[in-house]
């Protein structure tokens, strides 16, 4: 088996816990994605305490397993749509790019 990638550095992942009900990926999540995700619950923590919604904040395990399951979408995720937006985007141009040099050849011909 070939060793693990320094890729492997930006993600947080754990020895048994595997992506959905797959017994051979392990999940993987990206630690400035979990970070700020962190960040963000424990301030909502921190002001449901002070308005006395709350009792307590949540523990810092709570915190980090909450984190993995963000309510809104993570940068990385932002990203990826973005970027694939842009492929979609550079496709299409290409195809519309490539239809009007063809017609304007075809005319040019006439």
């Amino acid at each position: 088996m070939p060793p693990k990638s320094s890729w492997w550095d930006h993600f947080w992942s754990k020895e048994g816990v595997y992506y959905k009900g797959d017994k051979t990926h392990v999940a993987a999540w990206c630690l400035r994605c979990l970070e700020y995700e962190k960040e963000t619950l424990l301030s909502a923590d921190a002001a449901a305490v002070e308005t006395g919604s709350v009792s307590s904040c949540r523990t810092m395990e709570q915190i980090h397993n909450a984190g993995k399951f963000p309510n809104s979408i993570s940068y990385c995720m932002r990203a990826y749509n973005l970027y694939f937006l842009w492929k979609l985007l550079t496709q299409v141009l290409n195809v519309f790019l490539t239809t009007t040099t063809k017609a304007l050849s075809l005319f040019a011909e006439k």
